[in-house]
């Protein structure tokens, strides 16, 4: 099997590894509080209500699989946040002119949270994000679609990296917003209110912080020492931009 970002130990990190971690951690806790002290923030202009009515799910056989894997295995809370994601990554491309694979952009955010399902729950000490990244390039390998499926499995390997540039694949990056722009705010006044009423009235929240936490706590696996865990111990560098 392809290996992809974080698969050759799990998601297990070193001590070097979380030591650059927590470095990166506190350098953009910094970065963010000089723009914040240098302007203020101002909402997107460039899009509006309506391009919600231009974002839909791409109709090929990848897609309609990952959708169904998705539908059978995922509670009502985490359908509407991997949704949620989509909209919000395809939202920011919009805004700033990216071209992505929609395929694999799709099939990433719907299944990049397998992981914190029974589907993908072995083994426990390995990172979420890496287990999820494991079933959903398994899922679609079953397809036929090799390239398509190691692009899935880099992006939802990476999503809970501090940060994911272009360069490491521009669905991994668009991913990495949606999510963000999702869970933590980060990104999310890039675009106007309006749109982000229209998205969370079309998948609303349904109090996703209660219902994730326990989910999280058990299969999550929020240790010190694998990617997520180390990541998550310090959520004050994730705060909205």
């Amino acid at each position: 099997m392809y290996s992809f970002p974080w698969n050759h130990n799990h998601g297990q990190l070193t001590l070097v590894e979380r030591s650059r971690i927590l470095i990166r951690a506190m350098m953009m806790t910094r970065r963010r509080s000089k723009r914040s002290s240098l302007a203020p923030k101002i909402d997107g202009i460039s899009l509006d209500v309506h391009a919600l009515d231009h974002i839909k799910m791409p109709e090929d056989a990848v897609s309609i699989s990952s959708w169904q894997l998705a539908q059978r295995v995922q509670p009502p809370w985490l359908m509407n946040h991997v949704l949620r994601t989509f909209l919000w990554a395809e939202l920011l491309a919009m805004q700033s002119g990216i071209q992505s694979n929609r395929v694999v952009l799709f099939s990433s955010c719907v299944l990049h949270d397998l992981g914190l399902t029974t589907h993908a729950a072995q083994p426990s000490e390995h990172c979420f994000a890496v287990r999820g990244a494991r079933a959903a390039q398994g899922h679609i390998e079953a397809l036929g679609e090799i390239t398509t499926a190691r692009r899935v499995a880099a992006a939802i390997s990476q999503h809970v990296d501090l940060e994911v540039g272009m360069d490491r694949g521009v669905e991994a990056h668009l991913l990495h917003a949606g999510a963000s722009v999702d869970v933590t705010g980060r990104r999310a006044r890039e675009l106007p209110v309006a749109v982000r009423d229209a998205v969370l009235t079309r998948h609303p929240r349904h109090n996703i912080k209660k219902s994730a936490v326990p989910v999280s706590a058990t299969r999550g696996h929020s240790s010190t020492q694998n990617q997520n865990g180390f990541v998550c111990i310090s959520p004050s560098v994730f705060g909205s931009d």
